[in-house]
């Protein structure tokens, strides 16, 4: 989640939440895994920064993972790029992000 505002037409604000997904493709020996984070940082001048932590659940095998997310948001659109670490297997990933601005409402 984006919180903030616009400054001047510059976004600013915190980023929080959680992120899921799969990795279809890993090291050959460890076959997929799904991801469970939360992330947390700071946007400012259009620029997102934060910080994420979680788990790589593997079929037979779960470990602890860290990692960054950075991008740069446009208007109602938002890109970058993603690294994570899983630092008991000894395994890292990278990849890109995107995401659209919705009219969500709680």
């Amino acid at each position: 989640m984006l919180k903030g505002g616009k400054s001047q037409g510059v976004h600013e604000g915190a980023v929080y939440g959680t992120m899921r997904g799969e990795l279809e493709k890993v090291a050959i020996e460890y076959g997929p895994c799904a991801l469970d984070c939360m992330t947390g940082g700071t946007m400012v001048r259009g620029i997102v920064d934060t910080n994420l932590g979680g788990t790589a659940n593997f079929p037979e095998y779960t470990a602890g993972l860290q990692g960054t997310m950075t991008g740069t948001i446009t208007g109602t659109h938002t890109y970058g790029t993603w690294t994570l670490v899983v630092q008991a297997l000894n395994l890292t990933y990278h990849g890109e992000w995107s995401a659209e601005k919705t009219d969500r409402q709680k």
